[in-house]
C-alpha cells in the first residue's frame, strides 16, 4: 500500500516537471530540501517516517543498565580496581538516563500516530520538534544541577552546609527515586497487560497510556523524594542492643560503648545540626564513644570545624576512640590528616592498626568505683583503618590473649571475614548505611556478602554494622534510617549465634532487601521475556518467508 502511494506521488511530481529529481528522492538522493516546492511532499513524508522511527528498545537499554549494577556489585566484591567500578557505574549512569527520557518524556509526548502522517503533518512534525527541545531543556538543567553536586561539594563544604550543594546533591539522590518509580510503573503496567486483561490494553491508545504513565511517575516521584528527604533530615533513631560476650569479665555486665558511624560532616551536615545530635546521644551517658569513620567528608582544614561539636559536647567517662573510614581518604583529604586532627588537636584516641585497655587502667579506680563496685577487670578495645589504607589486623592482635574479651572497630562490615579467625567477640562497623536509598539495599547487601545492618554473626564472632548517623552525599533516605548506636555489653553466651536484644533494625532490614530483590528480580523478567518472545516471533516469520520463497522459485 505504501509503496503504490510513493509510485503515484512520484508520477505527480514528474507530471509537473522535476523528472529525474523525484527519481533521486525516492533513492533518499533529494535535489533540495524546500517545504514550499511542490516535490517537497515526498521529503516530508520521509521526514515524518524518520520522526516517526522509535530508538532502541527501552528494555534493552535498561537491560544494560541492570547488567552494569551486576557487574558493579561483584567488582565490589571481587575487590577490582576502582577505575572499573567507576566506568560501571558511569554506563550505568548513561543507561539509566536513557531509559527514562524515553520512557517519561519521548515516548508519551514526542510521538506520532499514524493517521499524522499526510501531507499536512508537516507542521505536526515541527511543533514535535519545538517539544522536544523544550524537554530537552528541562530534562538537561535536571540533570546539569543533579550531577554538578559532587563539583560544587569539593569547594563549597565549610562548617554549615551551602544551600546550593543542599539543593543539588538532595537532588541527584533523588534520580535513584526518579529511576525507580520509572521502572515499578513499567513493571505493573507490563504484568496487568500480559497477565490480567492483555487485549484491553492493547486496543487502548497506546499515547494515552503512555502519558497517564509518565504523569503517574511524576507524581510518586515527587511524593517519594519529598518523603525521603523528610527522612533523612529527622533526626537519628537511638537504637539499643545488648550484646552477649562469654569472656566479658561480670563485674563489666552492661557496660555502654556509643557508636557514632558514617556523619559524613561538610556539604550537607554542619556544627550546627552535630551539636544538636551529640547532646541527645549524651543523655545515654556511654561509657566510651566511638567515631566509626567516614565522619567527615573533605580535609580538616576545610570542613574541621563542622565536627568540632564532637568533642565539646561528647564527654564520655572513658574517652573518645576513633577509626578512619574510606571517606578520610577521599574528597581532598589524605587520612593522615584526619589522624593528626584527631589525635593531636582534638586529644581523641586514634585507632590505627593497635589496641588499647578498656576501662583505661589510669581512670579504672575512680571511674569504676560507682557503677561497677571494685571491678578491676577489663577488655581490649582492637582499631584498625578502612580496607582502602591497608589494614593490619595481624600486627593489631599480635600477643592477643585468648583468655580476654576483645572489640574490634572495623569501618567495613567486609572486614570480619578475617577478624572471624582472630578469637574476637564483637566487631562493630558501618559504612553500609544500610542501604539508603530504595533499591540499593540489594545491591549493598550482595556486595557486602550479607554484612548488611544491624546484630549478624560471622562464626564465633559479633558482628553489629551501623546505618549511619546521615547519609552520604544526598540526605534522601527510603527504607532506611539515621542511626545512633548504644551497644549494652552483657557477661554470658545468650541464646544464639547472634545473641543480643534491644531495638534490632532487622524487621525494615530485610523488608528492605526483600522487596530490593523483588524488583530487580521482577526487572529482569519484564525485560528478558518480551525480548525472547519477540526474537522467537522474528526468527519463525525469517523461517516462514525463506520455506515460502523456496516454494515459489522455479
Amino acid at each position: 500500500m505504501r509503496l503504490s502511494m510513493q509510485r503515484d506521488k512520484l508520477e505527480e511530481v514528474q507530471q509537473r516537471g522535476h523528472g529525474d529529481d523525484g527519481n533521486k528522492r525516492l533513492r533518499g538522493q533529494p535535489c533540495c530540501f524546500c517545504f514550499c516546492c511542490p516535490s517537497s511532499v515526498l521529503s516530508s513524508t520521509r521526514l515524518v517516517a524518520s520522526a516517526r522511527r522509535r530508538p532502541k528498545p527501552a528494555a534493552a537499554v535498561l537491560s544494560c543498565a541492570l547488567l552494569c549494577v551486576v557487574l558493579l556489585s561483584v567488582s565490589m566484591k571481587m575487590h577490582v580496581s576502582t577505575w572499573m567500578r567507576f566506568l560501571a557505574m558511569i554506563v550505568f549512569t548513561h543507561m539509566s538516563i536513557q531509559y527514562v527520557w524515553q520512557r517519561v518524556f519521548a515516548d508519551p509526548w514526542l510521538g506520532l500516530a499514524d493517521e499524522e502522517a499526510d501531507e499536512q503533518s508537516v507542521a505536526l512534525v515541527l511543533k514535535r520538534f519545538r517539544r522536544k527541545s523544550v524537554l530537552k531543556y528541562v530534562y538537561g538543567i535536571y540533570l546539569v544541577l543533579a550531577f554538578s553536586s559532587f563539583f560544587f561539594s569539593q569547594f563549597l563544604a565549610a562548617t554549615e552546609p551551602n544551600p546550593l550543594v543542599i539543593f543539588t546533591y538532595n537532588l541527584v539522590g533523588s534520580t535513584m527515586i526518579f529511576l525507580t518509580v520509572t521502572v515499578t510503573l513499567d513493571l505493573v503496567y507490563w504484568t496487568y497487560s500480559f497477565c490480567v486483561h492483555r487485549k484491553y490494553v492493547q486496543d487502548r491508545d497506546k499515547t494515552v497510556v503512555a502519558q497517564t504513565r509518565s504523569i503517574a511517575t511524576a507524581i510518586l516521584y515527587t511524593v517519594l523524594s519529598i518523603a525521603s528527604i523528610v527522612n533523612g533530615y529527622s533526626d537519628a533513631s537511638l537504637v539499643h542492643v545488648d550484646i552477649f560476650l562469654e569472656r566479658l569479665p561480670p563485674c563489666l555486665d552492661g557496660y555502654k560503648i556509643g557508636l557514632l558511624s558514617d556523619i559524613h560532616a561538610g556539604p550537607l551536615i554542619g556544627a550546627t545540626a552535630i551539636q544538636r545530635q551529640s547532646e541527645l546521644f549524651m543523655k545515654e551517658s556511654p561509657d566510651i564513644v566511638i567515631l566509626g569513620g567516614d565522619i567527615a567528608d573533605g580535609p580538616p582544614r576545610q570542613v574541621s570545624g563542622a565536627v568540632k561539636p564532637l568533642v565539646s559536647t561528647l564527654t564520655p567517662r572513658h574517652g573518645i576512640y576513633y577509626v578512619t573510614g574510606n571517606h578520610e581518604y577521599l574528597h581532598g583529604a589524605t587520612g593522615v590528616d584526619w589522624i593528626e586532627f584527631w589525635g593531636k588537636q582534638e586529644g581523641v584516641t586514634v585507632l590505627q592498626n593497635n589496641r588499647t585497655t578498656i576501662p583505661p587502667p589510669q581512670l579504672l579506680p575512680a571511674s569504676m568505683a560507682n557503677s561497677y563496685g571494685s571491678c578491676n577487670e577489663t577488655f581490649d578495645l582492637i582499631g584498625v583503618p578502612d580496607l582502602s589504607a591497608d589494614p593490619n589486623l595481624d600486627g593489631a592482635t599480635a600477643a592477643l590473649s585468648s583468655a580476654r574479651e576483645s572489640v574490634l572497630v572495623a569501618h567495613q562490615p567486609l572486614q570480619a571475614l578475617t577478624a572471624a579467625r582472630k578469637r574476637i567477640g564483637l566487631q562493630l562497623s558501618g559504612h553500609t548505611h544500610a542501604g539508603q536509598i530504595f533499591p540499593l539495599q540489594f545491591p549493598v547487601y550482595a556486595a557486602n556478602r550479607g554484612l548488611f545492618a544491624g546484630l549478624t554473626s560471622q562464626e564465633d564472632m559479633r558482628v553489629y554494622i551501623s546505618a549511619g548517623v546521615t547519609g552520604w552525599g544526598p540526605r534522601t533516605r527510603l527504607f532506611s534510617r539515621n542511626e545512633q548506636t548504644i551497644v549494652r555489653l552483657k557477661a554470658g553466651s545468650g541464646s544464639g549465634p547472634s545473641s543480643g536484644t534491644g531495638h534490632l533494625p532487622k524487621t525494615s532490614v530485610t523488608f528492605g532487601v526483600a522487596l530490593s530483590a523483588l524488583t530487580f528480580v521482577s526487572c529482569f523478567g519484564m525485560i528478558v521475556c518480551p525480548m525472547l518472545t519477540n526474537l522467537t516471533r522474528r526468527r519463525n516469520v525469517k523461517h516462514k518467508h525463506k520455506h515460502n520463497k523456496r516454494r515459489t522459485s522455479p
